[in-house]
Protein backbone atom coordinates (compact mmCIF):
# COMPACT_ATOMS: atom_id res chain seq x y z
CA UNK A 1 0.00 0.00 0.00
CA UNK A 2 2.44 2.31 0.97
CA UNK A 3 4.66 1.65 -2.44
CA UNK A 4 1.54 2.45 -3.97
CA UNK A 5 0.18 5.43 -2.19
CA UNK A 6 4.27 6.83 -2.98
CA UNK A 7 4.06 6.34 -6.92
CA UNK A 8 0.47 7.91 -7.30
CA UNK A 9 1.82 10.80 -5.85
CA UNK A 10 4.84 11.34 -7.62
CA UNK A 11 2.41 10.88 -10.87
CA UNK A 12 -0.19 13.36 -9.27
CA UNK A 13 2.73 15.85 -8.59
CA UNK A 14 3.92 15.81 -12.05
CA UNK A 15 0.41 16.69 -13.64
CA UNK A 16 -0.43 20.02 -14.59
CA UNK A 17 -2.74 20.98 -11.61
CA UNK A 18 -5.79 21.80 -13.95
CA UNK A 19 -5.61 18.18 -15.60
CA UNK A 20 -4.98 16.69 -11.73
CA UNK A 21 -8.27 18.40 -10.72
CA UNK A 22 -10.18 17.58 -14.24
CA UNK A 23 -9.51 13.92 -13.59
CA UNK A 24 -10.43 14.01 -9.87
CA UNK A 25 -13.70 15.71 -11.33
CA UNK A 26 -14.27 12.98 -13.34
CA UNK A 27 -13.42 10.37 -10.79
CA UNK A 28 -15.95 11.61 -8.24
CA UNK A 29 -18.45 12.10 -10.51
CA UNK A 30 -18.02 7.98 -11.38
CA UNK A 31 -17.84 7.13 -7.84
CA UNK A 32 -21.23 9.28 -6.79
CA UNK A 33 -22.83 6.57 -9.88
CA UNK A 34 -20.95 3.43 -8.61
CA UNK A 35 -21.17 3.74 -4.78
CA UNK A 36 -25.29 3.85 -5.37
CA UNK A 37 -25.65 3.34 -1.24
CA UNK A 38 -22.94 6.04 -0.30
CA UNK A 39 -24.85 8.22 -2.80
CA UNK A 40 -28.25 7.55 -1.45
CA UNK A 41 -26.80 8.30 2.46
CA UNK A 42 -25.21 11.78 1.00
CA UNK A 43 -28.73 12.39 -0.89
CA UNK A 44 -30.41 11.95 2.20
CA UNK A 45 -27.83 14.39 4.36
CA UNK A 46 -27.89 17.09 1.81
CA UNK A 47 -32.26 17.02 2.02
CA UNK A 48 -31.43 18.18 5.41
CA UNK A 49 -29.71 21.22 4.47
CA UNK A 50 -31.80 21.94 1.34
CA UNK A 51 -35.31 21.74 3.54
CA UNK A 52 -36.52 18.77 1.13
CA UNK A 53 -35.66 19.58 -2.42
CA UNK A 54 -34.23 16.76 -3.48
CA UNK A 55 -32.59 18.06 -6.82
CA UNK A 56 -30.48 19.90 -5.34
CA UNK A 57 -29.54 17.73 -2.46
CA UNK A 58 -28.28 15.17 -5.33
CA UNK A 59 -26.80 17.57 -6.93
CA UNK A 60 -24.47 18.82 -3.72
CA UNK A 61 -24.20 15.27 -3.08
CA UNK A 62 -22.61 14.98 -6.21
CA UNK A 63 -20.59 17.79 -5.42
CA UNK A 64 -19.34 16.03 -2.43
CA UNK A 65 -17.97 13.47 -4.08
CA UNK A 66 -16.32 15.28 -6.59
CA UNK A 67 -15.05 17.55 -3.47
CA UNK A 68 -13.82 14.96 -1.70
CA UNK A 69 -11.78 13.27 -4.77
CA UNK A 70 -9.91 16.87 -5.11
CA UNK A 71 -9.45 16.63 -1.17
CA UNK A 72 -7.80 13.26 -1.77
CA UNK A 73 -5.68 14.31 -4.69
CA UNK A 74 -3.95 17.58 -1.91
CA UNK A 75 -3.59 14.91 0.98
CA UNK A 76 -1.73 12.61 -1.93
CA UNK A 77 0.55 15.33 -3.44
CA UNK A 78 2.27 15.80 0.15
CA UNK A 79 3.49 12.24 0.47
CA UNK A 80 6.57 13.43 -2.02
CA UNK A 81 6.48 17.16 -0.88
CA UNK A 82 9.32 17.83 1.68
CA UNK A 83 8.32 19.32 5.02
CA UNK A 84 10.08 22.97 4.66
CA UNK A 85 9.08 23.32 1.31
CA UNK A 86 5.32 22.38 2.29
CA UNK A 87 5.11 24.45 5.13
CA UNK A 88 5.80 27.55 2.51
CA UNK A 89 2.81 26.44 0.32
CA UNK A 90 0.59 26.61 3.41
CA UNK A 91 1.37 29.69 3.89
CA UNK A 92 0.79 30.74 -0.03
CA UNK A 93 -2.29 28.69 -0.14
CA UNK A 94 -4.40 29.66 2.51
CA UNK A 95 -6.41 32.77 3.20
CA UNK A 96 -7.69 33.48 6.42
CA UNK A 97 -10.91 35.09 7.55
CA UNK A 98 -11.41 36.20 10.94
CA UNK A 99 -7.55 34.78 12.19
CA UNK A 100 -7.98 38.07 14.48
CA UNK A 101 -11.19 36.13 16.45
CA UNK A 102 -8.88 33.18 16.82
CA UNK A 103 -5.96 35.10 18.16
CA UNK A 104 -8.08 37.71 20.09
CA UNK A 105 -9.99 34.07 21.89
CA UNK A 106 -6.88 32.38 22.31
CA UNK A 107 -5.83 34.15 25.80
CA UNK A 108 -3.63 31.51 28.00
CA UNK A 109 -5.62 28.78 28.58
CA UNK A 110 -5.79 27.00 24.81
CA UNK A 111 -8.35 26.98 22.01
CA UNK A 112 -10.76 24.32 20.74
CA UNK A 113 -11.80 25.20 16.89
CA UNK A 114 -14.08 22.55 15.76
CA UNK A 115 -14.94 21.72 12.16
CA UNK A 116 -16.48 18.93 10.30
CA UNK A 117 -14.66 16.87 7.37
CA UNK A 118 -15.14 19.72 5.24
CA UNK A 119 -13.44 21.36 2.50
CA UNK A 120 -9.63 20.55 3.12
CA UNK A 121 -9.90 19.88 6.87
CA UNK A 122 -6.39 19.32 7.79
CA UNK A 123 -5.36 22.36 5.79
CA UNK A 124 -7.48 24.53 9.03
CA UNK A 125 -5.08 23.45 11.64
CA UNK A 126 -1.89 23.54 9.50
CA UNK A 127 -2.28 27.32 8.70
CA UNK A 128 -3.52 28.14 12.22
CA UNK A 129 0.37 26.56 13.14
CA UNK A 130 2.07 28.00 10.17
CA UNK A 131 0.68 31.63 9.39
CA UNK A 132 -1.06 32.64 13.08
CA UNK A 133 2.22 30.65 15.01
CA UNK A 134 -0.51 28.34 17.21
CA UNK A 135 1.00 25.42 17.55
CA UNK A 136 -1.60 22.95 16.79
CA UNK A 137 -2.56 19.58 17.72
CA UNK A 138 -5.63 17.32 15.39
CA UNK A 139 -7.44 14.54 17.28
CA UNK A 140 -7.67 11.76 14.94
CA UNK A 141 -9.60 8.34 14.83
CA UNK A 142 -7.30 5.16 14.78
CA UNK A 143 -7.70 2.18 11.85
CA UNK A 144 -7.25 -1.52 12.20
CA UNK A 145 -4.45 -0.99 9.55
CA UNK A 146 -1.17 -0.09 10.92
CA UNK A 147 0.31 0.75 7.20
CA UNK A 148 -2.38 3.20 6.86
CA UNK A 149 -2.04 4.97 10.18
CA UNK A 150 1.33 5.47 9.50
CA UNK A 151 0.95 7.45 6.24
CA UNK A 152 -1.95 9.71 7.37
CA UNK A 153 0.00 10.66 10.53
CA UNK A 154 3.17 11.04 8.40
CA UNK A 155 1.48 13.09 6.32
CA UNK A 156 -0.64 15.07 8.73
CA UNK A 157 3.42 15.66 10.34
CA UNK A 158 4.77 17.22 7.16
CA UNK A 159 1.64 19.94 7.28
CA UNK A 160 3.41 20.91 10.70
CA UNK A 161 0.48 19.36 12.70
CA UNK A 162 0.33 17.08 16.30
CA UNK A 163 -1.46 14.07 16.44
CA UNK A 164 -3.73 13.01 19.73
CA UNK A 165 -5.42 10.00 19.67
CA UNK A 166 -9.09 9.67 20.33
CA UNK A 167 -8.83 6.69 22.28
CA UNK A 168 -8.19 7.95 25.67
CA UNK A 169 -6.77 11.13 24.44
CA UNK A 170 -8.05 13.71 27.31
CA UNK A 171 -4.86 13.91 29.21
CA UNK A 172 -3.03 15.07 26.19
CA UNK A 173 -5.61 17.48 25.19
CA UNK A 174 -5.59 19.23 28.60
CA UNK A 175 -1.80 19.19 28.33
CA UNK A 176 -2.01 21.31 24.81
CA UNK A 177 -4.72 23.66 26.14
CA UNK A 178 -2.48 24.32 29.25
CA UNK A 179 0.09 25.31 26.87
CA UNK A 180 -2.01 27.98 25.37
CA UNK A 181 -2.15 25.90 21.63
CA UNK A 182 -4.84 24.69 19.60
CA UNK A 183 -6.83 21.93 19.50
CA UNK A 184 -9.00 20.56 16.32
CA UNK A 185 -11.80 18.31 16.37
CA UNK A 186 -13.82 17.26 13.96
CA UNK A 187 -17.44 16.94 15.91
CA UNK A 188 -19.52 14.97 12.65
CA UNK A 189 -18.51 11.41 14.36
CA UNK A 190 -21.34 10.12 15.91
CA UNK A 191 -20.78 8.84 19.62
CA UNK A 192 -21.89 6.22 21.22
CA UNK A 193 -22.77 5.83 24.79
CA UNK A 194 -22.31 8.38 27.71
CA UNK A 195 -20.47 10.84 25.81
CA UNK A 196 -23.36 11.55 23.34
CA UNK A 197 -25.22 14.68 23.26
CA UNK A 198 -28.66 15.47 21.64
CA UNK A 199 -28.72 18.74 19.97
CA UNK A 200 -30.61 20.02 16.64
CA UNK A 201 -28.78 21.03 13.29
CA UNK A 202 -30.58 22.60 10.42
CA UNK A 203 -33.39 21.72 12.33
CA UNK A 204 -33.26 18.20 13.03
CA UNK A 205 -31.89 16.07 15.70
CA UNK A 206 -28.07 14.81 15.80
CA UNK A 207 -26.16 13.14 18.40
CA UNK A 208 -22.81 14.44 18.77
CA UNK A 209 -19.43 14.40 20.99
CA UNK A 210 -20.20 16.69 24.55
CA UNK A 211 -16.31 16.37 24.90
CA UNK A 212 -15.48 19.90 23.41
CA UNK A 213 -18.43 21.52 24.98
CA UNK A 214 -17.44 20.05 28.33
CA UNK A 215 -13.44 20.26 27.88
CA UNK A 216 -13.97 23.99 26.88
CA UNK A 217 -15.95 24.45 30.49
CA UNK A 218 -13.25 22.60 31.87
CA UNK A 219 -10.23 23.98 31.47
CA UNK A 220 -11.45 27.52 30.79
CA UNK A 221 -10.14 26.95 27.18
CA UNK A 222 -11.72 29.13 24.35
CA UNK A 223 -14.55 27.45 21.66
CA UNK A 224 -13.98 28.79 17.83
CA UNK A 225 -15.13 27.01 15.03
CA UNK A 226 -13.28 27.11 11.54
CA UNK A 227 -13.75 25.65 8.04
CA UNK A 228 -10.97 25.68 5.21
CA UNK A 229 -13.07 26.10 2.03
CA UNK A 230 -11.70 25.39 -1.43
CA UNK A 231 -11.91 28.44 -2.99
CA UNK A 232 -12.32 27.21 -6.47
CA UNK A 233 -13.16 23.81 -8.02
CA UNK A 234 -9.99 23.44 -10.16
CA UNK A 235 -7.08 25.12 -7.73
CA UNK A 236 -5.85 24.28 -4.49
CA UNK A 237 -6.43 27.54 -2.94
CA UNK A 238 -7.96 27.62 0.52
CA UNK A 239 -10.45 30.13 2.57
CA UNK A 240 -10.34 29.26 6.00
CA UNK A 241 -13.69 30.91 8.09
CA UNK A 242 -12.87 31.23 11.66
CA UNK A 243 -16.32 31.99 13.69
CA UNK A 244 -16.50 32.52 17.36
CA UNK A 245 -18.91 30.07 19.42
CA UNK A 246 -20.64 32.52 21.92
CA UNK A 247 -23.07 31.32 24.65
CA UNK A 248 -24.52 32.54 28.61
CA UNK A 249 -23.26 30.54 31.02
CA UNK A 250 -25.58 29.31 33.55
CA UNK A 251 -23.36 27.81 36.24
CA UNK A 252 -24.55 24.37 36.08
CA UNK A 253 -22.50 22.67 34.12
CA UNK A 254 -24.79 19.61 32.22
CA UNK A 255 -26.41 22.74 31.41
CA UNK A 256 -23.51 24.54 30.65
CA UNK A 257 -22.52 21.39 27.95
CA UNK A 258 -25.98 20.94 26.75
CA UNK A 259 -26.60 24.49 25.92
CA UNK A 260 -22.58 25.43 24.66
CA UNK A 261 -23.46 22.07 22.03
CA UNK A 262 -25.76 23.68 20.53
CA UNK A 263 -24.47 26.94 20.18
CA UNK A 264 -21.51 25.31 18.69
CA UNK A 265 -23.72 23.52 16.02
CA UNK A 266 -25.81 26.87 15.14
CA UNK A 267 -22.30 28.40 14.37
CA UNK A 268 -21.18 25.47 12.36
CA UNK A 269 -24.64 25.37 10.23
CA UNK A 270 -23.96 29.24 9.60
CA UNK A 271 -20.70 28.29 8.44
CA UNK A 272 -20.82 25.13 6.33
CA UNK A 273 -24.14 26.95 4.41
CA UNK A 274 -21.94 29.18 2.40
CA UNK A 275 -20.85 25.61 0.97
CA UNK A 276 -22.35 22.55 1.51
CA UNK A 277 -21.52 20.46 -0.99
CA UNK A 278 -18.08 20.56 0.54
CA UNK A 279 -18.91 18.74 3.21
CA UNK A 280 -18.01 15.03 2.55
CA UNK A 281 -20.46 13.43 5.34
CA UNK A 282 -21.38 10.01 3.23
CA UNK A 283 -22.78 7.90 6.36
CA UNK A 284 -25.85 8.84 8.05
CA UNK A 285 -25.83 11.78 10.47
CA UNK A 286 -29.20 12.56 11.64
CA UNK A 287 -30.62 10.59 14.49
CA UNK A 288 -34.25 9.83 12.66
CA UNK A 289 -32.16 8.82 9.26
CA UNK A 290 -29.32 6.95 11.62
CA UNK A 291 -32.06 4.51 13.61
CA UNK A 292 -34.57 4.25 10.31
CA UNK A 293 -31.62 3.48 8.25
Amino acid sequence: MKTSLVCASKIANLLPLWLAYFLTDAVGWAAFLIMRKRSRITTQNMLHITDGDCLVARRLARESFQSYAAYALDFLKVLSISGDDYIRDIRKQVTIVGGEIAERARTGKGLIAVGLHAGMWDFGPAAASQILGMPASVVIDQFEDERLNFLLQKIRSLLGINLISSNNGALQIRRELRKNNLVNILIDVPPEGKDAITVTFFGSEVDIHSGPARMCLLSGASLVVGIPFRQKKSENLVRLVIQPVEYELTGELENDVRGLSQELMLTLERTIRQDPSQWHMFRHFWTSDRFTN
